[in-house]
């Protein structure tokens, strides 16, 4: 995974503002959705799959998601190994920085900011949905988590 400096950098140099925020608790703004990561593969290749973090897994609804019927979650383990990430709780949304094809629920959209853990479980990282979409260029994801109930 990339360290924290390298996650700064390619914000800096795609234009996109953002802000580093130490105790997400404090934070209680509207019009900001906390994200996760998740990473899985299938046959091979690696997929990201950002949504909202309050969001229930199914895993069925990923496999129609990704269109597959093989797919699986990649462990902390295989992570820090393929990635370097100490824990997969804490991978900010850039699969780009990992080669690796981005989903993004639809839920997100509905927000003008994201917060998002990266690189420790005690730093987020506030940036604009517009930027996020133009630097990263996700793909829109087929299943809605919120829309479905998936909520905890």
């Amino acid at each position: 995974m990339a360290a924290l400096h390298d996650v700064l950098l390619f914000l800096r140099k795609n234009g996109a503002p953002y802000e580093i925020i130490e105790d997400v608790k404090e934070i209680a703004e509207s019009g900001i959705i906390r994200t996760k990561s998740l990473l899985f593969e299938a046959a091979g290749k690696y997929s990201m799959a950002v949504v909202p973090r309050t969001s229930k897994i199914h895993f069925h609804l990923l496999q129609k998601m990704f269109h597959k019927e093989n797919l699986r979650l990649v462990s902390n383990d295989e992570a820090s190994f393929l990635f370097p990430v100490s824990d997969v709780e804490t991978m900010p949304p850039f699969g780009t920085l990992y080669g690796c094809r981005v989903y993004i629920d639809r839920t997100i959209l509905k927000y003008p900011f994201i917060l998002f853990r990266v690189c420790s479980p005690y730093l987020s990282i506030k940036i604009c949905v517009e930027d996020y979409l133009n630097i990263v260029k996700p793909a829109l994801s087929t299943v809605d988590f919120q829309e479905i109930g998936a909520l905890e």
